[in-house]
């Protein structure tokens, strides 16, 4: 048991640490990419959806990320890369990839109340106004 974990750690070092170091992040501002930029991810609403299938409401989940029904697809294709062919891999992905960029641009241009631009709220906007009026 002990070699596993510290086998896996080994692996997947990188990951972990990614991981470990944006949780927190992410339970006390939400979204880092929305928190620092003002400017909602492709993947936003996917943890709300998410949920809100775990309750079999599944308009809200639509609603909230249209994507949602097929990440336990993605999942089973992460989990069973290693025993699919490589050109299927790398087509699918390419797949789930120009989804998301397609469904994101849909949103942010359709006047989405889940994904939106509003640089203003970004931490990185106040911090240079905040340093411009400083030095003002």
């Amino acid at each position: 048991m002990k070699k596993t974990i510290k086998s896996l750690f080994k692996k997947h070092w990188l990951t972990i640490l990614i991981i470990i170091s944006i949780l927190p992040f992410y339970f006390a501002f939400g979204c880092p990419i929305r928190f620092l930029t003002g400017i909602s991810c492709m993947g936003c609403g996917m943890s709300r959806a998410a949920e809100a299938l775990l309750h079999f409401d599944f308009s809200t989940a639509l609603r909230m990320h249209p994507l949602i029904f097929i990440m336990p697809a993605a999942a089973v294709l992460i989990i069973l890369h290693k025993r699919l062919p490589r050109k299927l891999i790398n087509s699918l992905t390419a797949i789930l990839c120009a989804l998301m960029i397609i469904v994101y641009l849909i949103r942010l241009f359709s006047g989405s109340d889940i994904v939106y631009i509003d640089l203003h709220d970004g931490f990185i906007y106040k911090c240079v106004e905040h340093f411009i009026n400083f030095i003002t």
